[in-house]
């Protein structure tokens, strides 16, 4: 069969699957709503999204098998199917393999094309241009396995409206800023393309919220939506590298969209005059060449506790405290060893002004890591923070403790009426100790035998619990009167205490006659 006639079956089908389409799935979406931990009215929404992509594949046409379409011949035909051993088996494979993209996603299709993988969510984000965490959704309900975090929508974006409304936009320029903006931050990594907005687009992710550079922890927190937290930070870069400008090529504004959405979240660095040049003005007659390929996402491979982790960094980095709890909290789970995970947990309920739970979280913190000065200061304050003041001294003098130096936990017990608790002891009495404890007995053995010349050695035993002198022997005193009335000077010392239970050592003195 020639290729026109294979086009023309497979425009056919598709026309033919457009009159006759089926219904959402249903058992599509009870999946989506029982292991992606979501209400049906969002399961619906995610799996319309997808039927989408299907149809505009389906749609398409043409004779060639991509990923999708292999992946809907594996759902039809088992998965050893390839696309047909003749020209007859291809073209009627193909057609039904448009028809079931044209119908949409059943159960088979879920499995096939959302199954779990490595970095599996972020490639879902790449393909099918919806967020990370409905990729969460669609893997842990091919898998039938409760996601890990419950699903989260993207930020509606009427803070950020409200908030550039109040900073002087106009209602039109404040919706259509969040709307460009939300368009942005929800289509990475898709819009990550090797040409010049792609590769400025990448510097915003990098640098918005910060803190990472993991490209799946930088696209989840994108991925949150337009919040006013992350909506600042893009501002303020903006502004610095280009302004208005720079605005409307990276992101898609109206001059007076931008210009809006930068006096709001960077009136102190907006620069509107710099210089960054728009794209270049097109030729009469430009040669014509392929569009730049997109930027395949770049993710590493961590453990499943670490990539929630780090998405637990960033939602507190852009004050998503609730949703940071929750993820701090599924990784402790899946890691309860993590000391820092578990002041994470405490930090997000501090903020969320839970802070019984800050206490518990903090004080687990402190049991795996007890030489973390900074984890009892912030335990300290959670106690302070529950009205439990005793706790909260002692937690900031173990703070003191651990690092004398540490002035949060010192400014901490002013506050609160705490003492600052004193040095901890040597092992040991320091040499200058030594030398300065038994320097001043001098006279005192020179009184004892005034006509004595030469240097005396003694052994001294001393306890550490109180630093006291409980044996002195002088070693090469041969007259033993001289020698009691030296050994009676010596255990009149009083060292300071320190941790040993018990320190020998020896002294010389030199004692010259009157």
């Amino acid at each position: 069969m020639h290729r026109t006639t294979l086009l023309s079956l497979a425009t056919s089908v598709f026309l033919f699957a457009s009159i006759s389409a089926s219904a959402q799935d249903r058992q599509v979406v009870a999946r989506l709503a029982e292991h992606g931990q979501m209400s049906r009215r969002e399961a619906r929404g995610i799996a319309q999204q997808i039927d989408r992509h299907l149809a505009a594949n389906a749609a398409r046409g043409g004779g060639d098998y991509d990923s999708l379409r292999q992946a809907a011949n594996r759902a039809l035909f088992g998965q050893a199917a390839g696309p047909g051993a003749t020209r007859d088996e291809f073209n009627q494979r193909l057609g039904a393999v448009l028809q079931r993209l044209q119908r949409g996603m059943d159960v088979a299709l879920l499995q096939v094309l959302f199954q779990p993988r490595q970095n599996g969510s972020i490639l879902c984000a790449a393909e099918y241009g919806v967020t990370v965490t409905a990729c969460d959704a669609l893997i842990a309900a091919a898998g039938q396995s409760p996601s890990v975090l419950p699903y989260l929508a993207p930020d509606d974006g009427r803070a950020l409206t409200r908030a550039i409304r109040g900073g002087g936009g106009s209602a039109r320029d404040a919706r259509e800023a969040t709307s460009s903006l939300r368009d942005v931050v929800l289509g990475v990594p898709r819009t990550l393309s090797n040409d010049r907005r792609g590769r400025a687009l990448l510097s915003l992710l990098q640098a918005c919220p910060g803190g990472t550079n993991d490209r799946e922890s930088q696209v989840r927190a994108w991925h949150v939506g337009p919040t006013t937290h992350l909506a600042q930070c893009i501002a303020r870069e903006v502004a610095q590298h280009g302004g208005v400008r720079a605005a409307t090529y990276v992101l898609n504004m109206s001059t007076g969209a931008a210009q809006a959405f930068l006096e709001w979240g960077a009136p102190d660095t907006m620069n509107p005059q710099a210089q960054t040049p728009p794209p270049p003005p097109r030729q009469a007659q430009p040669p014509r060449q392929a569009q730049p390929p997109r930027a395949q996402p770049q993710v590493s491979a961590v453990s499943a506790p670490e990539a929630l982790r780090q998405q637990a960094r960033a939602q507190f980095r852009l004050g998503n405290f609730s949703a940071a709890a929750s993820a701090y909290e599924a990784a402790v789970n899946l890691d309860p060893n993590h000391a820092g995970a578990w002041a994470g947990v405490g930090a997000s309920k501090a903020q969320l002004r839970d802070y019984a739970g800050a206490v518990l979280a903090y004080q687990r913190a402190c049991e795996l890591a007890p030489n973390n000065a900074g984890f009892f200061v912030a335990l300290g304050r959670s106690f302070a923070s529950n009205n439990q003041q005793g706790p909260a001294v002692a937690a900031l003098q173990q703070a003191v403790r651990l690092d004398r130096s540490n002035q949060a936990a010192r400014e901490g017990l002013r506050a609160l009426g705490g003492d600052v608790p004193p040095p901890p002891l040597p092992e040991v009495p320091p040499r200058d100790s030594i030398i300065s404890t038994l320097a001043p007995l001098q006279g005192g053995l020179q009184g004892c035998a005034p006509t004595y010349e030469g240097q005396v050695i003694f052994s001294i035993a001393i306890t550490g619990e109180t630093g006291e002198v409980i044996a002195a022997t002088a070693e090469n005193v041969e007259n033993p009167s001289d020698a009691a009335c030296f050994e009676s000077v010596v255990r009149s010392a009083q060292f300071p205490r320190f941790t040993r239970p018990e320190l020998t050592i020896r002294y010389p003195f030199a004692l010259s006659a009157e």
